[in-house]
């Protein structure tokens, strides 16, 4: 009878990932319901310890649906004023960050974006969900813009292109731009496994590395390695003295 038991518990109680790539029926409620999801296994490369099977796309270029809804939660959660994006893409990832600034009740997303006809595309996405109060895209090189800015972030969101991810946070730290948690996209330590094309594994080695560094200064940091993988650095607690 204990023999049995203990086999329940450790059954119980062992990390039991699905085989089957299937997407769920799970969608989170700020997703535009026109956008069919898929697995992320489907869009994009992985290597089989990624588990990407375990994670909903909508494209290749997109984030993968947890991880925007990680996006989400965090601003429900620690209700910003402004965020700052980095590299817009499709705009999903300013969908998630929008849609809880309205669902706050304040707050805007500035999402800077490199490409001009990507910056219009966004604007009109932003439009057509109605989140035009919560969402202004600038059109300018990340660089440039958090060099001349003077607008003060309470969250970072950083995925423009991945090798001057750290440097964009960097500079926020630089010229105390950013107050608030700092998330990086396309951290899998994994990644060049399958990207045989771009990046580089040296340029991702030192994308990996620096962010690292960086953490090891900040407040403390956390590190998610499946699928594309997901960095979060928080800053240091500012105690009041005793």
């Amino acid at each position: 009878m204990i023999n049995r038991l203990k086999l329940a518990l450790q059954h119980y109680f062992k990390p039991n990932f699905p085989e089957s790539s299937a997407p769920r029926a799970w969608r989170p409620v700020w997703l535009p319901s026109k956008l069919r999801l898929v697995s992320e296994a489907q869009v994009h490369p992985h290597v089989p310890e990624e588990r990407a099977e375990l994670f909903l796309a909508y494209n290749t270029g997109s984030t993968e649906i947890e991880t925007l809804n990680w996006l989400y939660s965090m601003v429900c959660l620690i209700k910003p004023t402004h965020i700052l994006e980095t590299g817009a893409a499709n705009g999903l990832g300013t969908l998630a960050l929008a849609s809880a600034c309205r669902d706050n009740g304040f707050g805007c997303v500035h999402s800077v974006e490199i490409d001009p006809e990507t910056a219009e595309s966004l604007q009109e996405t932003v439009l057509k969900n109605g989140l035009e109060k919560h969402v202004c895209v600038h059109c300018a090189s990340s660089m440039d813009f958090l060099s001349s800015t003077d607008i003060i972030f309470d969250f970072g969101f950083f995925d423009s292109i991945c090798e001057i991810r750290a440097q964009e946070y960097e500079l926020c730290l630089k010229r105390s731009l950013l107050k608030g948690p700092a998330a990086f996209h396309d951290t899998s330590p994994l990644r060049t496994r399958s990207m045989r094309d771009y990046p580089s594994e040296e340029l991702h080695i030192r994308y990996i590395k620096r962010l690292r560094e960086l953490a090891s200064d900040a407040g403390g940091c956390f590190e998610h390695r499946l699928g594309r993988g997901f960095v979060v650095i928080f800053p240091k607690m500012d105690l009041p003295q005793p």
